[in-house]
């Protein structure tokens, strides 16, 4: 099964453009420069289309938020990421390296890797989504895993549900390679949450609570609406960069109302 995607590549015509990967002077420096999403249904809009009046993906959200100089956001997401993931990944990963970007945004790239398994072969999985993300030489901003047990009968099968114990293990296991590298985690897990039980979720300067918290998932309860994909792209610009550095405007509110009218 070919997940690798190469560090480094000597320029050899356009076929080596599919192996060179992003460099930057440091993980602040220029990041947003060169943007590229990478990730399944989540990352890919999914269901959007009615709410916003037309496509829409997190790539479009981000490129409503970003206010620093930038290129066109990329998108390379997969709605249908779910039925291979590894070969899915994989090509995704090219297609973003394609662009030679500055920095990666992966909210859900890791999501199939860990959901289509079983209990015993999901750490495996989760290291094959993971040495993908580590070809990419510039920052990642990546999800952990939320848990999607809400779910089950509407979107998803008990099978693609991790036990609450290996979902731990497997968030750890996220964090731990975070650390030391230029990559930052967003918590989804807890997000998404706070958002079925109407809980308060912060998300930059925006605070949302019961109602209003709740209408931030669609009906299936995994996808997030317009102004929650727009709460996942400011936490994770966030997350990245710190509030108050006037690169992305850190309202979801007012993110979702330009992305309703985007492009």
């Amino acid at each position: 099964m070919g997940i690798g995607v190469p560090r480094r590549a000597a320029p050899r015509g356009a076929a080596a453009f599919l192996c060179v990967l992003c460099a930057c002077a440091s993980p602040r420096d220029g990041a947003f420069e060169r943007v590229a999403v990478i990730g399944a249904s989540l990352s890919a809009g999914f269901a959007l289309e009615a709410e916003a009046g037309g496509a829409l993906d997190l790539a479009g959200v981000l490129e409503c938020a970003l206010t620093a100089p930038h290129a066109p956001v990329a998108s390379a997401a997969d709605i249908f990421f779910f039925l291979q993931p590894g070969e899915t990944g994989a090509r995704l990963a090219r297609k973003a390296a394609e662009t030679n970007p500055t920095l990666v945004v992966a909210l859900d790239f890791l999501f199939w890797f860990a959901a289509a398994a079983a209990d015993a072969e999901r750490p495996a999985r989760l290291e094959a989504g993971l040495r993908l993300l580590e070809g990419f030489a510039c920052p990642v901003i990546v999800g952990d895993l939320p848990d999607m047990s809400e779910a089950v009968g509407r979107v998803l099968s008990p099978r693609q549900v991790p036990a609450p114990a290996v979902l731990a293990e497997l968030n750890g296991r996220i964090r731990a390679w975070a650390r030391g590298r230029a990559a930052v985690v967003v918590p989804l897990s807890e997000m998404i949450a706070k958002m079925r039980a109407g809980e308060e979720v912060r998300a930059g300067s925006r605070v949302y609570s019961g109602a209003e918290a709740r209408k931030l998932l669609q009906g299936d309860r995994l996808h997030p609406t317009v102004e929650g994909l727009a709460c996942a792209a400011v936490a994770a610009l966030e997350a990245f960069s710190g509030a108050g550095r006037g690169a992305y405007l850190d309202d979801p509110k007012v993110v979702a109302a330009k992305a309703r009218k985007w492009p």
